[in-house]
């Protein structure tokens, strides 16, 4: 598979988590799999605005170095909502 594909694919973590790129974050793929919220854990891309879904922003840059423990509890508890 290319980074291209890859890319543009959106992964099941379990029966109602998904994790993608922002490639992936299209209306269709998001109304196909019943997605009601996104964390968008970005600095550039900004929010897919789609009736139904809720959308948080986190502000991280893409870094290895990025501290995203500080964000762990605000998406854990968007997540068991």
């Amino acid at each position: 598979m290319d980074n291209k594909a890859m890319f543009s694919q959106i992964a099941e973590i379990t029966s109602c988590l998904y994790l993608s790129s922002a490639t992936a974050v299209r209306a269709e793929n998001i109304r196909s799999l019943g997605i009601t919220h996104i964390i968008n854990v970005t600095v550039e891309i900004p929010n897919l605005q789609l009736p139904h879904v809720e959308t948080i922003q986190i502000h991280v840059d893409d870094l290895p170095n990025a501290r995203l423990g500080l964000y762990f509890d605000r998406c854990a508890d968007k997540i068991h909502q």
